[in-house]
């Protein structure tokens, strides 16, 4: 794990699932903003995919989003773009 991380989520790496706020997002009916930015980490960009993935599988569009390499999208096409484990 980045060092940058370590003071936001502690240092038991094993805990951060549990203690994650996805689930409570994609729980959630309000509007959200999410933004992922050039010199956010993997890390970051992966939590933020998994949310509008998860949003995506539930409400079937995702909202936009302002990101590095998408500036609006709202099919599954755009959202794989986003996959982080893509180059």
């Amino acid at each position: 794990m980045a060092p940058i991380i370590e003071p936001y989520f502690g240092q038991e790496e094993s805990l951060y699932q549990e203690s994650s706020s996805i689930p409570g997002l994609l729980a959630s009916a309000v509007p959200m903003l999410f933004t992922a930015t050039e010199f956010d980490g993997p890390f970051l960009h992966r939590q933020v995919w998994q949310i509008l993935n998860g949003r995506f599988q539930r409400d079937g569009q995702i909202q936009p989003l302002l990101n590095g390499r998408l500036a609006q999208g709202s099919s599954n096409e755009t959202l794989e773009n986003l996959d982080p484990a893509k180059p």
